[in-house]
């Protein structure tokens, strides 16, 4: 990584997004965050299509408004900053992180693509591959607030992803067989972190079983359900992500569970 062009991509965004908030301070709850003081929260599905990415992106948004909010994209494939209609937008992605802990934080946070007041680590899908996430996120959790991390089932079920350093997994599982069997296998290879895991109900795969049912066979807890929502989807789909005013209080929700954490 070209440690000077991040550095002057950070100045240009802080001129550019006087908004956001300063890395080292939240104005919005008026709290410093300290050193390696963020809280980070995993997000896996338990199944293709459960919607893991799009709650992460949301919850996001929702923590945005509390205090400075990284998301980390960890799946791969065509990457996050196209689901969110940021693949123009300049900044560095994952290929350009590589020995980012010669960065300091709050200048990698500066340089980071912007959601709204969403910091953003995507992959690039014109040069794929993650680089091993650990400096990144001992930078990025020196900065901000809150980091989320949109994990990939198989990186979890592997015991390869960086599940104990989150404060809080959450799974996300459709109400069916196949998510009930997906969650379970995910609780028993997240070891320890277990107790740090909770379900969120997902609507996106349909199926026949009730909150109760889902929560118990399972055998983790209910943290809530998200309905399905038509254009969230077709939102999603055209690379312009947005919830309606029902479903962003589900993220809100949420959002107040992972700042108790703090």
């Amino acid at each position: 990584m070209q440690n000077t062009a991040v550095q002057n991509t950070a100045v240009q965004n802080t001129a550019a997004q006087s908004t956001y908030p300063s890395a080292s301070s939240s104005p919005w709850s008026g709290r410093l965050v300290g050193p390696l003081g963020g809280t980070v929260v995993g997000l896996v599905g338990a199944r293709g299509g459960a919607g893991a990415t799009t709650l992460a992106a949301l919850l996001a948004a929702a923590l945005a408004q509390h205090t400075a909010t990284v998301l980390v994209d960890l799946v791969g494939g065509a990457g996050l900053d196209v689901t969110l209609g940021l693949e123009a937008v300049p900044g560095p992605r994952w290929p350009d992180l590589t020995g980012a802990g010669d960065v300091a934080g709050d200048q990698l946070l500066a340089a980071l693509p912007r959601w709204g007041r969403v910091a953003l680590v995507s992959t690039d899908r014109a040069r794929p591959g993650l680089p091993p996430p650990d400096d990144v996120l001992d930078r990025l959790g020196e900065a901000a607030g809150t980091v989320l991390l949109d994990l990939p089932p198989c990186d979890v079920l592997a015991r390869r992803a960086p599940v104990g350093r989150c404060d809080l997994v959450v799974v996300v599982a459709g109400r069916d067989i196949t998510s009930v069997g997906g969650a379970v296998a995910l609780r028993t290879a997240l070891g320890p972190a277990a107790a740090r895991t909770g379900l969120m109900a997902s609507d996106a795969r349909r199926g026949t079983l009730s909150l109760a049912e889902l929560e118990q066979a399972a055998g983790l807890p209910l943290l809530g359900r998200v309905p399905y929502d038509r254009s969230l989807v077709q939102s999603a789909e055209r690379g312009l992500l947005r919830a309606r005013r029902a479903t962003a209080r589900i993220p809100a929700t949420l959002a107040r569970t992972v700042l108790g954490l703090q």
